[in-house]
């Protein structure tokens, strides 16, 4: 039997790595949060690990990450929230690095609040919201409004939300392209196209993810 408390007592953090590649979702996420507990010590070890060939096991680490909240992970991550192939992997860095809270994300999140993948695009208004970021532009505001879904406050925006809708009618979500065309909010229901399992972060910024690799139950945006 595995005796994560033990190990986080010990300060074993090679064990504990080890276990965020288990084959058994909530062993992976208790090694997660038993990781973030032990400070920059385990810092190091777990960004190395941004890279590592398997999605769960960067998505431990993010979330590790995201609660010891250390500064010498924010340029990391802001690469991972960039460049990581996965979109479950960019959402978690999105959370932590809100979690983080240093205000030097604020221009890769702002990038990221029109990503291609609608959990992305909400984990980095969640993100924005926690450091305290205020809009510069009518466009950042008409994109972080729709990454929220806030789809009345788009509405209110009229021609100012134009650029932003027309660009991610690339998910081709039919209540975007009702807004759209004339600014007309036409149906007003959250876009939950899909709902399974997905990792959270400890602020609880968590919501469903089709693939469900990281398997925290959580709730939709």
């Amino acid at each position: 039997m595995t005796d994560i408390e033990a190990m986080k007592n010990a300060h074993d953090v090679k064990g504990l790595i080890r276990l965020l590649d288990h084959d058994k979702h909530n062993i992976q996420w208790r090694a997660a949060d038993a990781l973030g507990t032990l400070g920059e010590m385990a810092c190091d070890p777990l960004l190395k690990l941004l890279v590592f060939p398997r999605e769960n096991v960067r998505i431990g680490a993010i979330e590790a990450l995201g609660d010891i909240k250390s500064p010498r992970s924010v340029e990391p991550l802001i690469q991972t929230l960039a460049k990581d192939k996965s979109n479950e992997v960019r959402w978690v860095a999105a959370l932590a690095l809100g979690e983080i809270g240093e205000s030097r994300a604020i221009p890769a999140l702002v990038r990221a609040l029109s990503d291609e993948d609608r959990y992305v695009r909400y984990g980095s208004a969640k993100a924005l919201e926690q450091i305290g970021w205020s809009a510069e532009t009518d466009q950042e505001l008409a994109y972080y409004y729709i990454a929220l879904q806030e789809w009345n406050a788009v509405k209110k925006m009229g021609n100012a939300a134009t650029v932003a809708l027309i660009d991610m009618l690339k998910e081709d979500h039919p209540l975007l392209r009702s807004l759209a065309p004339s600014g007309a909010l036409k149906r007003n229901e959250p876009v939950n196209g899909y709902c399974g399992t997905r990792t959270r972060m400890s602020g609880g910024l968590g919501c469903s993810y089709p693939n469900g690799a990281g398997c925290r139950p959580v709730t939709c945006p």
